[in-house]
């Protein structure tokens, strides 16, 4: 499959995966909700890997120590994700594209100070037309 095809899969994935987040924060503790999320991530994980080779190379690399402060940090992310659904007053309309906005800049700041990327002007006007787009959604 091309890579072209991939790219919005996984951000339809993404937005249902975020409905989902929506729908489960009705009612519940967002502790426990987060813990499902991560649980049902891990075995659907868990069954993808099986169907892999792994490597002894993987074992113990900067890549796994990444990977587990990755899901850490996305641990946190998530329940108070959850806390702000259930307990803000917020509409999801706000909350979520606030935190996906919010990440890409994180990303692209992280990325320009650590990586020395470069913003081209498209990327600039991009990261503006996000935060225009932020005030448009809260008006």
């Amino acid at each position: 499959m091309r890579i072209i095809f991939l790219i919005p899969l996984c951000a339809l994935i993404f937005g249902s995966y975020d409905f989902a987040v929506k729908l489960a924060s009705g009612s519940g503790n967002p502790t426990a909700l987060a813990l499902v999320v991560q649980l049902a991530s891990v075995a659907t994980l868990a069954v993808l890997a099986l169907r892999q080779p792994i490597s002894k190379s993987f074992l113990l690399t900067p890549n796994l120590i990444y990977s587990i402060i990755a899901g850490i940090l996305m641990g946190f992310a998530l329940n108070l994700l959850f806390y702000l659904l259930k307990n803000s007053g917020l509409q999801a309309s706000t909350i979520i594209p606030f935190t996906l906005i919010g990440r890409n800049l994180v990303l692209v700041i992280l990325s320009l100070l650590i990586f020395r990327d470069t913003l081209s002007f498209s990327r600039i006007i991009g990261l503006a037309l996000g935060l225009t787009s932020l005030f448009l959604i809260n008006r």
